[in-house]
């Protein structure tokens, strides 16, 4: 018997169906950013501000992606088929790479204010435009 299929067993047999905090941790990222396990189809991304607010876009209408490292706040802009969606923060470079692999789900902004807490090589994002295209 597998024995991924043994401890889903166990679980809901205790009552307890969700997954293993383990599961949980490798999801979420200590800025709330948060990305798919595995590479997908049919995938979406959801950009949140700190006042709730949050706007998702489909990976299908992903057209192309630009990093641009020269200042020492780096930007990634994302061009979707409607929209073109500016990211500014700190080590940018590893959220290009789970846009490249369609992983990243839910980007969260963080508080400038916050940025100092943050480990040196984290990926952080004090900023989210959203431009709607002509």
């Amino acid at each position: 018997m597998n024995p991924k299929f043994k401890q889903k067993y166990d679980e809901l047999r205790e009552g307890n169906p969700s997954s293993s905090s383990e599961e949980n941790a490798a999801i979420k990222s200590e800025t709330d950013n948060q990305f798919y396990q595995h590479p997908g189809s049919m995938r979406s991304v959801c950009f949140a501000w700190p006042n709730g607010n949050k706007h998702s876009f489909s990976y299908i209408d992903l057209v192309s992606k630009k990093l641009d490292v020269t200042g020492e706040i780096n930007s990634l802009t994302l061009y979707f088929r409607s929209d073109t969606v500016v990211l500014k923060g700190y080590n940018l470079g590893i959220l290009l790479t789970h846009f490249d692999n369609q992983t990243a789900y839910l980007i969260s902004q963080l508080d400038p204010r916050y940025v100092e807490m943050q480990e040196e090589n984290q990926t952080t994002v004090i900023d989210i435009t959203v431009n709607t295209a002509p």
